[in-house]
């Protein structure tokens, strides 16, 4: 802190301005940031609407929560074990299918 105070007092006496006082051109005069416009930083309030166009529509509540998870990459455990039990309904399902018409040409033949 003292440190930060001797910087300041010395940047003083060697006749420095704030940033502020230099930032405009030579003449000029720095007008103050007035930041009424970005009012609260709260969660913007946006109304339900139903949308029946051809363009973007609403999202049902489920799907809301769902893009507000934290996201899974292909290689998190719980990913791997999802494509686990995909490919293991799709292998059933080939399986069937495969089982399928081996019961149809053995009832032809």
């Amino acid at each position: 802190m003292a440190l930060r105070q001797s910087a300041r007092q010395l940047l003083r006496a060697a006749g420095a301005r704030s940033y502020a006082a230099h930032a405009a051109r030579a003449g000029e005069e720095v007008i103050a940031i007035n930041e009424a416009h970005k009012g609260t930083s709260s969660v913007m309030e946006v109304p339900q609407r139903l949308l029946m166009g051809p363009g973007p529509s609403n999202a049902h509540p489920r799907i809301l929560a769902a893009q507000s998870l934290p996201l899974l990459g292909h290689m998190h455990p719980p990913f791997l074990k999802i494509m686990d039990d995909i490919s293991d309904g799709l292998r059933c399902a080939r399986w069937a299918r495969s089982l399928a018409a081996a019961a149809a040409a053995a009832a032809a033949a």
